[in-house]
């Protein structure tokens, strides 16, 4: 994916100093550039995926300063500028030591982000994001299962997940009755995507190509289980108990309820977790030939924790 260097520069109104390749993926490719004394970062992706820019535009009128600011964008090129909104990754940060505030912080700034949304679904819908809300879940399961090329290349269970639908429906209508209302979902959020400013301590959320509508539960345990996972923090901590009452809390599941409300999104963070996999490879230009375990492991999950729910 070449990048229009001479576009960037007319686009910033300053010659660039400097550009540094900071990722080179299927699913894009990140230049960091200096220009006049400024940094700004030229973001590549494949047609599916630059509908990250639509959606920074969107975010933009409610969440300024916890997404990266568009300067610019470039439709034939598929490229946009962004303004850097803080220092470091989360996952670089922590390598010091997890430190729980911050990710909780991380994760209070994400659920604003999501509440803002919810007013103006139509505008997200309208742009081009997917309907996973919580009833249409079974369907996209039904969809994979009857694609055979796709299930037989990643070595999917067919059988077993075939059997799991009727649970699947469960688990979707047992989260449905805590009210939840649906929003824009960050189809990755994890620490690699939240980036903290050292001076303020503020936490911003990056990467906005992958994205859904639904339950705002499912992105958000995928998040804290996988960090739960990375850093240690055993299901009977206290710092997992913190981390479970700032997700759930913050979508005003009562307190007496969080048990039960978490073991059943948790298998449903689970299949979506696949779901994203699958999906952005689907939009990406190239192949993920070691994703196959991710995959599998993913669905084996998801069982796992399906029968466990607390229904």
């Amino acid at each position: 994916m070449p990048l229009p260097l001479d576009w960037a520069a007319s686009a910033i109104g300053a010659g660039l100093d400097s550009v540094e390749d900071i990722a080179v993926t299927p699913y894009s490719h990140v230049a960091r550039l200096r220009a006049a004394g400024k940094t700004y970062y030229l973001k590549k992706t494949p047609p599916a995926l630059f509908i990250e820019a639509k959606i920074l535009q969107l975010l933009s009128v409610d969440c300024a300063g916890m997404i990266p600011a568009l300067v610019a964008e470039d439709a034939a090129t598929r490229c946009f500028i962004l303004q850097p909104c803080g220092d470091e990754t989360l996952r670089s940060f922590f390598k010091n030591g997890f430190n729980s505030e911050t990710f909780l912080k991380s994760i209070t700034v994400s659920t604003a982000i999501q509440k803002s949304t919810v007013p103006r679904l139509a505008d997200f819908e309208s742009a081009g994001v997917a309907d996973w809300r919580l009833a249409r879940l079974p369907v996209l399961l039904e969809e994979l299962l009857a694609d055979e090329g796709t299930c037989r290349k990643w070595e999917i269970d067919v059988a077993a997940l075939g059997g799991s639908i009727a649970l699947l429906r469960q688990l979707c209508d047992a989260l449905a009755a805590y009210n939840i209302p649906d929003a824009l979902n960050h189809s990755d959020l994890q620490d690699n995507n939240m980036v903290i400013d050292h001076a303020s301590g503020h936490v911003a959320i990056i990467d906005w190509g992958e994205v859904t509508i639904g339950n705002p539960l499912l992105p958000l345990v995928a998040c804290a289980s996988k960090a739960a996972g990375r850093y240690g923090l055993a299901p009977d901590s206290q710092g997992f108990a913190d981390l479970q009452r700032c997700v759930l809390g913050g979508w005003d599941v009562p307190e007496n309820e969080h048990g039960r409300a978490w073991s059943i999104a948790t298998p449903l963070a689970d299949i979506y977790y696949v779901f994203t996999l699958l999906e952005l490879i689907k939009r990406s230009e190239g192949d993920f030939p070691g994703w196959g375990p991710r995959i599998r492991d993913g669905f084996a999950r998801f069982l796992q924790n399906a029968l466990k729910a607390q229904l």
